[in-house]
């Protein structure tokens, strides 16, 4: 009889042999039904160099034998995608933004260096 770790280990062990270029994966929810573990989450993992790819999962596994039942795995909703870009622009922006600043600065610091050198000459 196998139980919740031993369900998630073999998941883990199956998505990793799925995609050889796992990031993360992350388990929402796992519960038992009839003689199945039913492991439900998400899986990040690496198609070239900058892209990544997020899926959820749905994994089921037969407690008395240790078999696969189903596996599937589906986009994640175009809601999440949205919110994610979303995140990635803000990240992006606060990045610009603070790169913006540091130039202003660092440019007014320079004028006003040159301003009194000018002056003292």
């Amino acid at each position: 009889m196998m139980d919740s770790v031993e369900a998630e280990a073999r998941a883990r062990e199956f998505i990793t042999q799925r995609h050889s270029r796992v990031k993360r994966i992350f388990f929402r929810t796992m519960y038992r039904k009839e003689n199945l573990w039913v492991l439900q989450g998400e899986v990040k993992f690496k198609r070239a160099f900058f892209f990544t790819v997020n899926r959820s999962f749905e994994f089921r596994i037969n407690i008395d034998t240790g078999e696969m039942v189903f596996y599937g795995e589906n986009p994640l909703s175009q809601l999440e995608a949205k919110r994610k870009a979303i995140s990635l622009d803000i990240h992006f922006f606060s990045f610009f933004a603070a790169c913006l600043g540091l130039a202003t600065t660092l440019g007014g610091f320079l004028f006003l260096q040159n301003k009194i050198k000018g002056e003292s000459e």
